[in-house]
């Protein structure tokens, strides 16, 4: 193995490593949801934001789920597909009146299944795609609304659900293109994302749909490619306001198991703009397939941006590692959010208001691969902090975890299932665990006065606030235009601005931190 100062010493050089807080998350005892006695597999779980969860997960073929009311019990599983057929990679969304929609693969077409809040799952749809699709991604809005794409024949295919009926196939990309990602948000628009190849090169592709019309819109190349390197496996994701990022892996591949320069790469695109921005580098240079690694990029409710992704330096051990954009700024310097394991590879995440949740697989040095939470906020990239890492697993032969995390008014509610091998068999395995939000301020405002020296005029901008309400804050940060400007005590409410433009333009933000470096959502005034 290789010698841990030397990849200690390279991490050291390589990374800003973040703080290490404590963790407040309380987690429950894990226990099996699957049959007793079978195998299963793929689990995907979904909470909603009054903290009712919703697993599924493949068994003997067949899709199955469980629901976990707030405060209750696991249900005893239900078969949402065709016994007879082979059905497998099930997929699930909640909307905001906790109405949970599955969709998965069955004899190589696409299905669906809709559980209604507090009711009981419904029967499958007719197939919603023709056969021979593979490699489905789905999200689902506030209001339900539903979106879904996947492979077929070389295309991306695509069919939206509105008002519970899903529409005829769309085919959004030209042939020899893969692995496609949607996302979609409050703002009545879906993005999907994927890669291409043309004339040898790779692109990454996207396009953006209108919700209410089902109209997409022609496509937008993110990033045409050149046979210099390779760029594959895209994310996406998208704001409330209708912005969007995409994140993808560069590399070189020189046959075999020979993978040079792998890197994280992202790109922008602001609501109504004709072009993606130029792209950003995250991460330093790794050698292993990037079909082996992963990358979570979502957005907050505030439109911060928030990214994970793991890689590796020496072919053998793996990273996580994590980089925050606040509306209107840049991407950060990245920060490394757990020491390298055997087992990394292995991670999922979501975000409830400010705060982020990252569940890992990480093997504990001896006998036991186990999964644990990490927390983070996703606004505040000067000093991101990550919690201690909890250990949510028991048992020693632990896998692929999956995540779901709401926030109901000061209460964060939480959930993880993943793969757990009990000596005869491998179950689903899930745990539930609760936390509070870090309270913000509230009524930010400023205003713009002057001082004439008679030779220069000091332009003033004076933002102020009320008092949070969360006994834990000790300090104010200030933010202008998504930078950090002031860190101020508890005590003060206002932040007073000096030599600014006359009537200039600027989005002025507050956030509450805690004494174990926490911050709150960031509330923001835009003057002018």
């Amino acid at each position: 193995m290789v010698n841990m100062k030397k990849i200690l010493f390279l991490f050291l050089a390589l990374f800003s490593f973040s703080g290490m807080v404590y963790s407040d998350i309380t987690w429950s005892t894990p226990v099996a949801i699957s049959t007793a006695l079978t195998t299963a597999s793929d689990p995907h779980v979904v909470i909603d934001v009054n903290g009712n969860a919703t697993a599924a997960w493949v068994e003997n073929n067949a899709i199955k789920a469980s629901s976990l009311p707030f405060g209750g019990s696991w249900s005893t599983p239900v078969t949402l597909s065709n016994v007879s057929n082979t059905s497998s990679t099930p997929r699930l969304g909640v909307d905001s009146s906790g109405n949970v929609t599955a969709l998965w693969i069955e004899n190589t077409q696409i299905e669906s299944a809709t559980l209604p809040f507090g009711g009981s799952w419904g029967a499958e749809t007719s197939p919603i795609s023709g056969t021979g699709a593979s490699n489905p991604s789905f999200a689902v809005d506030a209001s339900g609304n539903a979106v879904a794409v996947w492979v077929r024949s070389g295309f991306i295919e695509s069919s939206t659900r509105i008002s519970g009926t899903w529409s005829l196939v769309s085919v959004l990309s030209a042939t020899n293109s893969s692995n496609p990602h949607v996302a979609i948000s409050s703002f009545g628009t879906a993005m999907a994302v994927w890669h291409s190849v043309v004339s040898g090169n790779d692109l990454i592709v996207t396009d953006i749909l209108t919700i209410s019309s089902n109209t997409w819109a022609a496509t937008k190349n993110v990033f045409s490619g050149t046979a210099t390197f390779n760029h594959n496996y895209p994310k996406v994701a998208i704001d409330a306001n209708g912005n969007a990022a995409v994140a993808w892996f560069r590399y070189n591949f020189f046959g075999g198991n020979n993978y040079q320069n792998v890197q994280v790469i992202t790109s922008a695109l602001s609501q109504g703009a004709s072009a993606w921005g130029i792209p950003n580098f995250l991460s330093n240079q790794g050698i292993r397939n990037p079909a082996d690694l992963t990358i979570k990029l979502k957005f907050d409710t505030s439109g911060d941006a928030l990214i994970f992704w793991t890689n590796s330096y020496d072919g053998e051990l793996f990273t996580i590692e994590s980089s925050v954009k606040l509306v209107g700024g840049v991407w950060q310097l990245s920060s490394m959010v757990d020491s390298p394991s055997l087992y990394s590879f292995g991670i999922d995440s979501a975000i409830a208001a400010a705060n982020a949740l990252l569940v890992e697989m990480t093997w504990d040095g001896v006998s036991n691969i186990n999964i644990r939470s990490i927390q983070t906020d996703s606004t505040n990239p000067g000093s991101q902090f990550f919690t201690i890492p909890n250990q949510i697993s028991t048992g020693s032969d632990n896998a692929y975890p999956s995540c779901g995390f709401s926030v109901n008014g000061s209460a964060l509610n939480a959930v993880v299932v993943w793969l757990n091998f009990n000596g005869s068999n491998v179950v689903i395995n899930a745990s539930s665990g609760t936390d509070s939000v870090i309270g913000p301020p509230s009524s930010v405002s400023a205003t713009q006065s002057n001082i004439n020296y008679g030779v220069y005029d000091d332009f003033i901008n004076t933002i102020t606030w009320s008092a949070s309400t969360d006994p834990n804050v000790i300090q104010y940060n200030v933010y202008r235009n998504g930078v950090i400007v002031a860190e101020l005590p508890a005590s003060t409410l206002q932040f007073v601005d000096h030599n600014q433009v006359q009537s200039g333009h600027v989005t002025y933000g507050v956030a509450g931190f805690t004494g174990n470096d926490r911050q709150s959502a960031i509330i923001t005034f835009t003057l002018f």
